[in-house]
């Protein structure tokens, strides 16, 4: 009985809060294919989404790179948004650990991929 009211609990959390996953990239979703992704200076809610500091390619494919060691250095952390065909809502991931690039690569038909280092 205990159990069932835990897990209650820990349901009724995870759909009242956006889904934060930890980490340096946007993970990878057997069966998902990246379809769009964001770089966030700070929290999500503070709606702070970075504009890349370079780009190759075209708007079907290519790549981004945004320089976010400042965010550090102010104090703030990186969020990445990351947005898998066939899934509602996103899955968004907490940077804690210092990085200080992400790179941004996107194809409109293959998918596309966020890391940060």
């Amino acid at each position: 009985m205990k159990l069932h009211v835990t897990v209650s609990a820990i349901l009724v959390m995870s759909v009242a809060s956006p889904a934060l996953a930890t980490g340096t990239a946007c993970p990878a979703r057997p069966g998902s294919i990246l379809i769009q992704s964001e770089v966030y200076d700070g929290p999500v809610e503070d709606n702070a989404v970075l504009a890349p500091d370079s780009s190759t390619g075209t708007a079907n494919k290519g790549k981004n790179r945004f320089d976010v060691a400042g965010v550090y250095t102010q104090g703030r952390h990186v969020v990445l948004g990351c947005h898998y065909k066939g899934e509602a809502k996103p899955v968004f991931v907490e940077i804690k650990t210092k990085v200080k690039t992400c790179e941004q690569s996107f194809d409109t038909k293959a998918g596309g991929s966020l890391t940060c280092r």
